[in-house]
């Protein structure tokens, strides 16, 4: 038993001290992307989406970082549809409060969303390309386990707003949408 609690009390303080002298990544110069699968729900309409989403991101120093984001539409998981297709790109400054390799962050990234609506059909029977501009607001976490890996959960919420559309679609399309995943980063800038 005494066995026991030394051999818990060795590796309790050798784990102890290989934290204390871990290897910070988040720090000035960080690049990180990721690439992932997507699904979102609609809160003003009755459906729900998939998305094939990237990011690219680079650290001014922990606490700022600018990020941008683009979501490819793969397609409705409801039978009926809002979007045939879908493209948004965001860009924007993410704010950082982290711990060691702990990051947790939140930011605003507007830009704009280039789709085709399953109802937004011309006189002539044609889809009609809509491009709209969005603003999201981006909320998550991350952990840095390695200098090239991390692993990160983020929400999304994406307000747009349709104007001037065949059919009488103007309003809101405001979506929900949950990335997680594997990212991976380096650092360009060499730590002091």
């Amino acid at each position: 038993m005494v066995r026991l609690i030394i051999v818990i009390g060795c590796i309790v303080n050798t784990t102890a001290q290989a934290q204390q002298r871990q290897e910070v990544y988040i720090r000035t110069g960080l690049l990180t992307s990721s690439m992932t699968f997507s699904p979102s729900v609609m809160l003003n309409q009755n459906e729900k989406n998939a998305y094939l989403t990237g990011f690219f991101e680079g650290f001014l120093d922990q606490h700022i970082s600018f990020r941008g984001e683009g979501n490819y539409l793969i397609g409705g998981l409801d039978e009926t549809a809002f979007y045939n297709k879908g493209f948004r790109t965001t860009f924007g400054i993410l704010l950082h409060a982290n711990k060691k390799n702990l990051d947790a962050y939140v930011g605003l990234m507007p830009g704009i969303y280039i789709s085709k609506l399953a109802d937004n059909i011309s006189p002539q029977g044609e889809s009609q390309l809509s491009v709209v501009p969005v603003i999201s607001v981006n909320v998550g976490g991350a952990f840095y386990m390695w200098k090239y890996a991390h692993v990160f959960m983020n929400v999304t919420y994406t307000s747009t707003n349709y104007r001037k559309v065949y059919r009488d679609i103007n309003g809101r399309a405001g979506e929900l949408m949950v990335s997680a995943g594997i990212g991976f980063n380096i650092n360009v800038i060499r730590e002091k």
